[in-house]
This record gives structure tokens, sequence and C-alpha cells, in this order.
């Protein structure tokens, strides 16, 4: 992503000053690359590559190179490319929807970052997607389908009032769920705070709750197709904001 310098004024800068940065950094570009390259390759050969030299290169290639240069010098490494869905087959593999997925996975984009969430409140998850120079994707969920679902959302009190650190754990037929309510999910990005728990065919479930404050509740025979809002030491309580 190119962050254009401001003029002395704090204005953006015009187009022939544009211009001009491209030139000096087009003129560059090949070897900040090459620099790049050959930095991974000693680091990988002498087994010292760390998770901080690969943020250094991603950020000299991110933000001293501008875009399509990279694919221009080693074409093998394309600047967009198709993203990439898979369905958890609940037995410890996945599978790839290469094919399945639609316009939203096929088409290429350079994305970063992405957040899931029920967008429309249909009791089913979105996934808003943050593209490097564009406007983000929004991949709106519109399968119909007859499995149930249930929404938490958390209330702290003792705890801090997001209930930013809670664990919670479903029990749904045989089956366990478990998912933690965290601030961050993927690159500068966050997911819908209200916990979605997909129940296939069950229409009710029990939940845990694990509060940052150390307190452990459960409540039981809680139904499907549903949001319901938790508040620590209190219990269920009436969605506020939230209609489902």
């Amino acid at each position: 992503m190119n962050s254009w310098p401001l003029s002395v004024t704090g204005e953006p800068v015009g187009n022939a000053e544009r211009a001009a940065v491209n030139a000096r950094l087009q003129g560059t570009a090949a070897d900040i690359i090459r620099r790049a390259m050959i930095r991974m390759d000693d680091a990988l050969a002498n087994k010292k590559l760390s998770a901080q030299m690969l943020l250094q290169v991603h950020d000299e290639l991110v933000f001293e190179v501008p875009d399509g240069e990279v694919e221009k010098t080693l074409p093998q490494y394309p600047y967009k490319t198709p993203r990439v869905l898979f369905r958890n087959l609940g037995n410890g593999t996945f599978e790839e929807l290469e094919s399945q997925g639609g316009e939203g996975i096929r088409a290429a984009h350079s994305s970063r970052g992405c957040a899931f969430g029920d967008f429309d409140n249909d009791g089913d998850l979105d996934v808003l997607i943050v593209n490097m120079n564009e406007p983000p994707s929004l991949l709106r969920n519109d399968l119909q389908g007859k499995e149930n679902w249930l929404k938490i959302k958390l209330e702290g009190v003792k705890s801090n009032r997001s209930a930013i650190g809670a664990r919670v754990i479903a029990h749904y037929g045989n089956r366990v769920q478990a998912q933690a309510l965290v601030s961050q999910s993927s690159y500068y990005s966050c997911n819908d705070p209200r916990l979605h728990f997909g129940l296939g065919a069950s229409t009710e479930a029990a939940v845990e709750i694990y509060w940052p404050s150390g307190l452990h509740e459960r409540f039981q025979q809680i139904s499907a197709n549903q949001l319901v809002t938790i508040r620590e030491s209190t219990g269920i309580v009436p969605n506020k904001g939230w209609k489902r």
C-alpha cells in the first residue's frame, strides 16, 4: 500500500509530485525486492528466520514497493490472488471449496484482514474482508437451510464490561464447541462480539461461561435460533440494541 507524502502545507501532493515519487520508487523497486529475497534466503540457510525478520521484509515490500512491482519482478508471486475457503468436516480435516465459494472467493484481490459476524442478523455468519487500495468486500451468507444456531452476547460486571477474555462452551447433542471472546481476530480486524454457535439439528444447548474474573456459570436448555444476552452473576437478561 503506497502512503503518499504530504506537502509542506499538510495537503496531499499533486499529480506531478506523485509521478516523481512513483518514478523514484519504481527505480529502486527491483533492488528492494532483490535485497529482501537475499535476506530471506540467508536467514533460511542459517536457520535464523524469525517473526521479526518476516515483519521487516513485509513492511519493506508493502510500504516501499509500488503495487504490482513484486509481481513484475517475481511473477510466481502474484500481487492479487483468489481467496481460499475451507469447510471443517468435523473429523480433524478440512476440504477446500474452490468452486462452491462463488465469485466472492474466486475474484483476485490483495487482501489482508477479515472479520466474521452476522452482518444482516439472519442467524448465519458473514465475512468482511479488508483489501489493499480498494473498498472492502462483504461476503454475505444467504444460504437457506434448516440447521439451527445460537448467539451469545456477554456483559461483564466484575470482569471487564465487554467480557474480553471470557470462554464459552456450548454442549448440544453429542457435540461440544468452545469459543473465546477476544478483541482482535485477524489483521487489523475484530469479529462480531456476539459469539455464534452452529447447532446443526439440535434445538437447544447447554452453555458454560468462564468469566475473566474466575466465575464459572452454566445455563441449561437454551433454545436455538436466538440471541441470548448473559450478564455476569445475573444470568440471562433482555437484549439491548440487538433483536437477534
